[in-house]
């Protein structure tokens, strides 16, 4: 197309604002690379002898959908030569949709974040939920597992332990857990859970209850047990009569206990798997 002076004068200009932009692949058929800068769109163009009386034809397009690169030509081919017309507009179509990748990739990494928060364990919440009447049967559908109660000067204490597997079972547990009768009664209910994600992050917290101190000994105690998957509720019936730092002994021991009723230790897995490996022998 070296007498087409409009081309000419395209390409001139065109060299000069984006360089190399428009590489010729066969200048017999008039074909041309056409690449978009700072972008991965690439198109394969087919000038017309009598461009740019008539526009350019998309043969190949990478980076961006081919018909929408049709469209957009069409939009700009008025009769006069059009590449840097071109040029801008689907660059503005390639910045919004990378925009918009980019948005769309930080709701999704916000949503797996989401799905990593610990979940705020708030006794009132649950306990508002709670009927005043409660089922003399407690019918869970969780596998709770409860340790012996210790009574030490006429205060009680009693764990409840089942596996969860997301902080939106561990809301549910805790919801659970406050339908039973005997729980909700307890003058204290002190929680910790620790969930291990499908990413592999360690979601955890814990709530005193009004019993200072104690969620995070239990939070602790499931750390130093490497617990995963599982939350406890100590129940302490308050009998009058202050027992000191004797508290913490037994709220860390029935949490242990009913933990490993769960089996959501280590050790316990380890243990289970053996056992299975000696039945197949």
């Amino acid at each position: 197309m070296e007498d087409n002076e409009a081309f000419q004068d395209e390409l001139l200009a065109l060299e000069s604002i984006y360089p190399s932009c428009l590489l010729p692949i066969s200048e017999q058929s008039y074909t041309y690379t056409l690449s978009i800068p700072d972008s991965r769109v690439r198109l394969n163009l087919q000038f017309p002898t009598d461009y740019p009386e008539s526009p350019p034809i998309v043969l190949d397009a990478y980076g961006v959908d081919k018909a929408l690169a049709e469209d957009v030509l069409l939009s700009v081919a008025t009769g006069d030569v059009c590449i840097f017309s071109y040029i801008d507009l689907l660059k503005e179509l390639v910045d919004i949709e990378a925009e918009q990748e980019v948005m769309q990739n930080e709701h999704k990494k916000q949503e797996e974040s989401d799905k990593d928060t610990p979940v705020m364990l708030d006794k009132n919440q649950y306990v508002a939920k709670t009927p005043e009447t409660h089922q003399e049967e407690w019918k869970p559908s969780f596998d709770w597992k409860e340790s012996q109660a210790i009574t030490d000067r006429k205060s009680t204490f009693a764990a409840h332990a089942t596996r969860v597997y997301s902080p939106e079972q561990v809301r549910k547990a805790l919801e659970e857990l406050y339908m039973n009768k005997k729980v909700a009664k307890a003058n204290h209910n002190m929680v910790a859970y620790r969930v291990i994600s499908e990413r592999g992050n360690v979601i955890q917290d814990n709530d005193d209850d009004g019993e200072s101190a104690a969620g995070s000994r239990m939070g602790h105690l499931l750390t130093m047990m490497d617990a995963e998957n599982v939350f406890v509720c100590v129940s302490r019936w308050f009998g009058g009569t202050h027992i000191g730092p004797d508290r913490f002994k037994h709220i860390n021991s029935t949490a242990r206990e009913a933990v490993l009723l769960t089996g959501a230790t280590p050790e316990q897995k380890k243990g289970n798997e053996d056992k299975k490996k000696k039945k197949h022998r």
